[in-house]
């Protein structure tokens, strides 16, 4: 049997992750359309710094109970895996990406 061993993979020190926990009731529709096209627009502004993931609570649920996420939308920006910010409640795009960018210059 033949190995090739690979080099690791370079990964910035500025990259990070926004989570995005998204609600899933049935009368969620207007907040769940609003968050999607918000993680859309993120993602495009903030590029390939921060990767954005929409995670929907009844999809993900253990992922949704290891944030201890209780309320949604909630937001949630992870580095080198640790929560180093969170929003509880919906936002809009500047505010956020202001947060996100204080936190990965910190």
């Amino acid at each position: 049997m033949e190995f090739t061993v690979s080099h690791p993979i370079q990964i910035p020190s500025q990259s990070a992750d926004l989570l995005i926990f998204m609600p899933s009731a049935p009368g969620e529709n207007t907040l769940i359309a609003s968050l999607h096209s918000l993680a859309d627009l993120l993602q495009n502004l903030l590029g390939t710094t921060v990767h954005v993931f929409k995670i929907d609570e009844m999809t993900y649920p253990g992922i949704v109970k290891s944030f201890d996420i209780f309320k949604t939308p909630t937001f949630v920006l992870v580095q080198r895996g640790v929560e180093v910010w969170r929003q509880i409640g919906m936002s809009d795009a500047p505010t956020i990406i202001k947060a996100v960018k204080n936190q990965l210059t910190d």
